[in-house]
């Protein structure tokens, strides 16, 4: 009933029909499996029409607020979208930071189909308001 140990039942030269215990289609197949996964996922799941953060440059008493929209869509798309811009304090030990609004506007944009366009909002201040932080919101798409 015992087996005698056989050396060339492992032996890759005698035995060429035997897997390699190091090879690496198990590897490369995981790398397709994951780049097709993140194909799937940048061809479905990506949002049709999108904004940035809004970037902010201010001198003086005038503030610039800039972001980036885009369109995924095959057809041009009409944006509005609202700035909001004002000053933003840091947290400290002693209290919270907070945003102060200091200006809002509305504009409105047609971006072209497969593109990005930037969308600048310029505001003027009191001589003693500095702002420091914007925002931007989506608000209608047509």
């Amino acid at each position: 009933m015992s087996k005698t140990f056989d050396p060339t039942s492992r032996n890759l030269a005698a035995n060429p029909t035997l897997m390699k215990a190091n090879s690496p289609w198990p590897l490369v197949i995981a790398f397709v499996v994951i780049g097709l996964v993140i194909l799937f996922s940048r061809a479905y799941f990506t949002p049709e029409v999108g904004i940035t953060q809004p970037a902010v440059e201010s001198l003086g008493n005038r503030a610039t607020a800039t972001t980036l929209a885009t369109n995924h869509t095959d057809s041009p798309v009409v944006l509005r979208v609202r700035f909001t811009i004002g000053s933003m304090t840091s947290d400290t030990k002693a209290r919270r930071g907070h945003f102060t609004v200091l200006a809002q506007q509305e504009i409105a944009a047609t971006i072209a189909p497969h593109s990005s366009a930037p969308l600048k909002c310029e505001f003027t201040f009191p001589k003693d308001e500095y702002a420091n932080h914007a925002e931007a919101e989506l608000i209608a798409r047509e």
